[in-house]
This record gives structure tokens, sequence and C-alpha cells, in this order.
């Protein structure tokens, strides 16, 4: 059975033989790899051919937690999911535990985000500054404003998404018909009853 070194050294190869990768990012994904299995072989203490979704979701806490900047995290984070689709192909493991994560979104491109990251600026440039009860008072505010974003959404999926799903499949056959493939079968006796005169009234 292969172990973590032998996998590392297979994906190398791959990088350099069919992706014909640069030595510098053959070297990225080594390091990036490398600091993935020590963090499996410490936590977990097993094979990182072992590893489930959660395990790597866990891994990528401890970088955020570890204040990572974010392109060093997506980074990180695709150098990890290149690396189990090849492990996946090559039929070495059954299931890729990476399919399902996905990187996260930048908060300008989460509804309401913006403002939260308005004040997060804020708090670290408090920060930097010194002026840490001003920060704090910042991310006071980013952090009620996080909980109330949270709140209402958590209440609009009990109260107002199982009416939007209702409307939805009561209007799904009868609006936006151009835009469907064919005519739903119901409306055909609808249509073809129509009898209207149309007369030509241009000058």
């Amino acid at each position: 059975m292969l172990n973590d070194v032998d996998l590392l050294l297979l994906f190398e190869e791959m990088l350099l033989s069919e992706k014909l990768s640069s030595s510098n990012t053959v070297r990225a994904y080594k390091s990036d790899i490398k600091s993935f299995i020590k963090y499996i072989n410490i936590n977990y203490d097993f094979s990182i051919s072992k590893v489930h979704s959660k395990h790597i979701s866990d891994w990528l806490i401890s970088l955020s937690n570890n204040n990572i900047n974010r392109n060093s995290y997506l980074r990180k984070l695709s150098s990890i999911k290149e690396f189990y689709k090849f492990l996946h192909i090559e039929g070495i493991i059954t299931l890729d535990p990476t399919k399902s994560i996905e990187a996260p979104k930048k908060l300008n491109n989460i509804p309401g985000g913006s403002k939260l990251k308005s004040l997060l600026n804020k708090a670290r440039k408090e920060f930097k500054k010194d002026n840490n009860e001003k920060a704090n008072i910042f991310l006071d505010e980013a952090e009620n404003l996080l909980k109330n974003e949270i709140l209402w959404r958590e209440e609009a999926v009990i109260k107002v998404l199982p009416d939007l799903k209702r409307f939805q499949e009561n209007t799904s056959s009868n609006i936006g018909l151009r835009g469907q493939d064919r005519l739903p079968s119901f409306l055909v006796p609808r249509i073809s009853r129509c009898r209207s005169v149309h007369q030509d009234i241009s000058l």
C-alpha cells in the first residue's frame, strides 16, 4: 500500500510529465500538500488516502484561525483539490473528499456582505493605529450585523421558503411559456378554443 510520501511523488511526476508544470508551481503544490499531510498525521494519525471531507474542512478552519490571507488560503485549497482529483482518477481512492468543498465567496459577493466587510476593514485600520477600543466597537457592530443577517435568513427558511416553493410549483407550467420546450398538454384545449377574429385596422 502506498504511503503519503509515495502518493506525493506520484502527483509530482504527473505535474511534471503530463501538465508540464514549472518548477515553481510544483514547489508550491508540494509545500501545500506537505503541510496538509503534517496536519492530518498529527491530528488524526492516519494516511491522507483515508481522509473525508470533514477532515479537510477542519484543516481549512485551522488555516482561517491562523489568519492566513485569502490568496494563500485559496491556493492551498486548490492544491488539495488537484491532489485528490488525481488520486481519484488514478483509482487510488474511490471517492474524492474535496468534491463537495467550494472556495468561500468574497463578502462583496454575498447579499448584505459589503457593509460587514466595511466594518471589518475599519476595525483592521484602527488596530493598525493601536486604537483597540475603537477597533473593538467596529468588531462588535460587525458581529451584531452578522447575527442579524443569519437570523433573518434562518427565519426566512421556515416562514418564507415553503410558500415560495409552492408558488413556483403552481406557476411553473403557465409562467414563461415562451421559454418552455413545448406547450403543457393541459393548456392545449384552452388555447385551441380561441376563436377571436382579427381585423386589419391599419390605415
